[in-house]
């Protein structure tokens, strides 16, 4: 009897302990949420591509910047529209993206807005760590490219034609991956218009 008995307590223990681990139900409203992966669930991939204070919230997932939290040391392309930008070793990247239509296989076509022919902006007093996103709204994000107490925070609007940059010291070197030519050179010397590969851009500083 004793056997049994004891065999029944190491049947609850066990059962118990992998009620454990598997979490347990927090009922929140109407619904709920585990506190572990449930079953044969796997647990969610790691976002360490966040600041502290993003760090502190739940990471935003399914978003059209989510590969940069997920993949900070290799960053990926993310596609705001009308402009694609990139944060990587060369800096921040900006391009105005153009689309082009590509056979296919299955002779169809599909419309790409690839990231190409891209403007680096670089901080020239210290070279940033991998980029991180630092804060998000319903339209922006701001992307953090720092070391130390050195920053260059990029804000990217979803829909706007416009990248702000903001750097905590130094200049910015501006980068273009080919020959431009100037335009309006006798204008407001704080702005910088060019035209490049049929596109036109321009840079504005700030007084001073």
């Amino acid at each position: 009897m004793n056997f049994f008995h004891q065999m029944g307590w190491a049947l609850v223990l066990t059962l118990a302990a992998a009620a454990s681990a598997v979490g347990q139900p927090v009922k929140v409203g109407a619904g709920g949420y585990f506190t572990a992966p449930k079953g044969s669930d796997k647990a969610p991939p790691r976002a360490p591509g966040r600041t502290a204070a993003m760090l502190a919230q739940a990471a935003p997932t399914n978003q059209w910047y989510s590969s940069l939290i997920f993949f900070p040391n290799k960053p990926e392309a993310l596609f705001p529209h009308p402009l694609t930008v990139k944060a990587g070793a060369a800096g921040f990247e900006m391009a105005l993206a153009s689309k082009e239509i590509v056979p296919t296989e299955r002779r169809d076509v599909e419309v790409h807005y690839p990231h190409r022919d891209a403007i680096a902006f670089t901080p020239v007093a210290f070279e940033p760590e991998p980029a991180k996103l630092a804060k998000v709204s319903d339209w922006a994000i701001d992307i953090s490219m720092a070391r130390g107490a050195d920053e260059l925070l990029a804000t990217v609007s979803h829909a706007s034609p416009f990248t702000y940059f903001r750097l905590s010291r130094g200049d910015v070197r501006i980068k273009l991956p080919a020959p431009a030519e100037r335009l309006n050179a006798a204008a407001d010397p704080r702005a910088l218009s060019f035209g490049i590969k049929g596109k036109t851009y321009a840079v504005f500083g700030p007084t001073g």
